[in-house]
């Protein structure tokens, strides 16, 4: 009798623990994921040839250099941009305001903080402080 008695207790303590592990598993916890969410904008530079030079933008993480030309251009239509998508490659941007790639062998190129990066601007992750320039210019610069 007293096995059974001692079994049973058991069995009940096992069950017990595995819902209080249930319950625990639906408890509200604090979330990080909302806090990434909430991240601060902050302060980057566009400038971009015949449009802007070196003006103060919002930027939000996870925003990348194509992203920042799209939302100049959704705050200003004079930025007139046109773009490709390329399979497997991303977007190029094929005119910017006025000037169309391949008009006197020159091409829509980017600069991040003075450098040409090796990817494409879909890719390039913006930084706060970040200073973007899209310039105008033959494809050897």
């Amino acid at each position: 009798h007293m096995k059974k008695s001692i079994w049973i207790l058991g069995f009940t303590l096992v069950l017990l623990a595995a819902f209080s592990g249930v319950l625990w598993s639906f408890s509200p916890e604090p979330s990080h994921e909302g806090a990434q969410e909430a991240s601060p904008a902050v302060s980057a530079y566009l400038s971009v040839d015949g449009l802007y030079e070196h003006k103060e933008i919002t930027v939000h993480p996870g925003d990348t250099v194509l992203m920042v030309l799209e939302e100049a251009y959704a705050a200003d239509p004079a930025v007139r941009l046109r773009s490709k998508e390329y399979s497997g490659l991303g977007t190029l941007v094929t005119g910017i305001g006025g000037l169309e790639n391949g008009t006197e062998g020159k091409y829509w190129q980017y600069r991040v903080n003075g450098a040409v990066p090796q990817v494409g601007a879909g890719s390039y992750l913006v930084a706060e402080g970040d200073d973007i320039e899209w310039f105008f210019a033959t494809s050897n610069q």
